[in-house]
């Protein structure tokens, strides 16, 4: 403030007295600025560089967690295609159901209702309601959606412990065709439930229609595929296996089907041919099976069953 009066007093006096060298304090005056400039702009710079700085190593760690991120990450394998060799009953394996041992079924409790809730069913007994998607312990079965919303048509296996993608099945020709005839589905099929096998070279998969027979008659069976071949090696006959879960025991196969006013039934398969070797004429339509030692429980549309297995 003292500065500026003095400069003041000074240009005023330097006016009276006629001089002109009021250019000098004007002078200074822009010598200041222009030095205040050139500290702004010196700051600015400094300000910009250490932002500048700032951001490349921001940006190189982001670029060095991103590579470490792809580091970790497993590609999944390609989608295998399995053909369909055939709408019809067929068995590719040269084995007779004859040469393997199946248990059998003697039911010891029935218990009727109007409707049964299965999720309170599985609860009370147990267990979990088994579908996909679902885990046995060693692996992990994922049905997909490949081609709309509506009908599963691929499927996905992985390891249970490490979550790696094992397999990658594109089921479609098996739900839609063709066969090897030319022959596609009469109506919509998906992939209702899946089992591999003990050995993990042969993968049980269930492809059904929700609906009457006689929309599509060659319908709603249960596959073979030999994983090392990534080729069906049998389908079991027609209408044996619906909208529920399947087990594999021993060298059986145990699954159900029916539908509203058709004839309902347990059916047992032998599981190297596809082939059937007993049935069980149930209430209503099989929901969902478990195992529980010998026991085997059954839950349909309106009735509970319990089963002794004979081994």
């Amino acid at each position: 403030m003292k500065k500026k009066a003095l400069l003041l007093m000074l240009s005023a006096s330097l006016i009276l007295t006629g001089c002109k060298t009021i250019k000098i304090t004007i002078e200074d005056d822009e010598d200041t600025q222009a030095t205040e400039s050139v500290e702004s702009e010196s700051s600015d710079t400094k300000a910009d560089s250490l932002t500048e700085s700032t951001e490349t190593a921001t940006t190189d760690d982001e670029t060095e967690q991103l590579e470490n991120n792809d580091e970790n990450i497993t590609e999944s394998p390609a989608a295998i295609t399995i053909k369909n060799p055939s709408w019809d009953k067929f068995n590719n394996t040269g084995l007779n159901a004859d040469d393997y041992p199946h248990l059998s079924l003697t039911k010891t409790k029935e218990e009727s209702q109007e409707w049964l809730d299965t999720d309170v069913w599985c609860q009370k007994n147990g267990f979990e309601y088994q579908k996909l998607p679902y885990s046995d312990g060693t692996f992990t079965y994922m049905g997909l959606y490949p081609k709309d919303d509506y009908s599963c048509t691929a499927l996905t296996i992985s390891s249970e412990s490490t979550g790696d993608i094992l397999y990658y099945l594109d089921l479609y020709e098996l739900c839609y065709g063709p066969d090897e005839s030319g022959r596609y589905s009469q109506a919509v099929q998906d992939i209702q439930y899946a089992v591999m096998d003990d050995n993990a070279n042969i993968l049980y998969v269930s492809i059904m229609h929700n609906g009457y027979s006689s929309e599509n008659p060659l319908s709603s069976h249960i596959v073979a595929i030999d994983l090392q071949k990534n080729e069906v090696i049998w389908r079991s006959e027609p209408l044996v296996s619906g909208l529920c879960n399947f087990i594999v025991d021993g060298d059986t196969i145990i699954c159900g089907y029916g539908f509203t006013s058709e004839p309902d039934y347990i059916y047992l398969l032998d599981k190297h041919t596809g082939d059937k070797v007993d049935e069980i004429s149930v209430k209503s339509a099989p929901e969902q099976f478990d195992i529980k030692g010998d026991t085997l429980y059954v839950a349909t549309y309106n009735t509970a069953y319990e089963f002794t297995i004979q081994r």
